[in-house]
């Protein structure tokens, strides 16, 4: 589908008007210049006619875009194929119109001179992708006659879609394990780990318990390795990321959200591959149950993907939702959000009664200072609610090594 724009009424005025002109001063005046004048107009009248009459009329733009999926901060190549029909186009300019989910240029332009070719490709490429689905949409082309009189924009659409999933860190070893595995109070909560069957060993990463090193093998090696035991598989996991469009209204609101989904994607790949059932809910949004397979990791990975902040329906509400639907056996709750009042945390020790686990994974800012932090992790651990602060760009640090690494950062 193309669009023309009009040209100004004032042109085909001043045309008529220098024609009327030329001819009344060739038939008074005669002679070989005062014709001479007349008929070049002519000549030029005519050539200008056919140009406004052909130009762009059967341009066909097509769109190729090198990769439809990639992760956060990955660039891409798009391609534009131009043909511009049976009447050359000598000059040519080409604005490319950028998705507005790109926060960055919002369109790319380029003048090209083509001569007498009637075939172009122009190749540019966008760098360092957000997460999200972007949608490219329209080209607008701009040319115009020889002689710089007049000038045509059309809008060719060419629809293409790119869809950038979030950033997934690489986890070597994740627990929530109860610092007393055996402990002296009854739970409805089965262990997250059979510490009585031991599944292999690995090299130590920093924040690992020392109860876990095998000095044996560190005898053997002469290095530091970590205990891994084999994790009970009647254990479900749900996420709940807090989407509530009033805790992301600034800038660093919006990177904490990110690293929110960021934090998320990471988990949920590697439970999957421990092969543990793995669900999400995008309160306002979204939700599936618990389950394996890679198909529902990639359903994962699109949901996150498409996530934005801008759910009107308050996260607290969302959470009282959860205690009242039916429950599932072994379910741990991990909770990614930024609130951190009283109520939210009333709720959290509701679901822990319900569900037997929560786990709260608290977005805050480097505004935020560390006593606030331990605040929390005192209150939490009190009501029995597993806490890991979550601070811009500590992601990764916050999952190296488990959980428990969270603990000690």
């Amino acid at each position: 589908m193309k669009k023309g724009r009009r040209q100004r009424p004032w042109r085909l005025f001043t045309g008529i008007i220098t024609f009327i002109v030329l001819y009344m001063y060739a038939n008074f005046q005669g002679g070989f210049v005062s014709w001479f004048l007349f008929y070049t107009f002519v000549a030029v009248l005519i050539y200008e006619v056919i140009m406004v009459s052909v130009l762009l009329r059967h341009v066909v733009v097509e769109r190729e875009v090198a990769d439809q999926q990639l992760f956060t901060g990955q660039g891409n190549r798009i391609t534009l194929h131009i043909h511009t029909g049976v009447i050359p186009v000598l000059w040519l300019r080409v604005i490319d119109q950028l998705p507005h989910s790109l926060r960055q240029a919002k369109e790319y332009e380029r003048l090209i001179f083509l001569g007498w070719r009637r075939n172009v490709t122009i190749t540019y490429e966008v760098v360092k992708l957000p997460r999200g689905e972007h949608r490219w949409e329209e080209v607008r082309l701009e040319s115009g006659d020889l002689l710089g009189f007049w000038s045509r924009t059309i809008t060719c659409k060419s629809s293409s879609e790119v869809i950038v999933f979030p950033r997934v860190e690489s986890i070597q070893f994740w627990s929530i394990q109860s610092s007393h595995p055996l402990g002296s109070q009854q739970t409805r909560r089965p262990l997250q780990e059979d510490m009585s069957n031991l599944r292999g060993i690995r090299d130590y990463v920093h924040g690992d318990r020392l109860s876990r090193i095998d000095w044996k093998a560190v005898a053997r090696v002469g290095n530091l390795k970590t205990k891994e035991f084999s994790t009970l598989e009647n254990q479900r996991y749900l996420f709940l990321l807090d989407c509530e469009m009033t805790n992301y209204r600034t800038e660093q609101g919006l990177e904490l959200f990110e690293e929110g989904v960021t934090l998320i994607a990471s988990l949920a790949q590697y439970l999957l591959k421990q092969r543990q059932p793995t669900g999400l809910i995008l309160h306002g949004e979204t939700s599936s149950l618990p389950q394996l397979g890679e198909g529902h990791f990639s359903s994962m990975l699109r949901a996150l993907a498409r996530v934005t902040p801008t759910a009107t329906l308050p996260f607290s509400r969302a959470l009282q939702q959860l205690t009242q639907v039916q429950r599932l056996g072994g379910l741990t709750i991990i909770v990614v959000t930024t609130q951190n009042h009283p109520e939210i945390i009333e709720q959290f020790a509701r679901l822990r009664q319900l569900y037997g686990s929560v786990v709260w994974y608290h977005l805050v800012d480097s505004q935020q200072g560390h006593a606030t932090m331990v605040h929390h992790t005192s209150l939490t651990t009190s009501s029995g609610i597993q806490y890991f602060p979550v601070q811009p760009g500590q992601v990764g640090r916050v999952l190296q090594g488990g959980a428990w690494n969270a603990v000690g950062s």
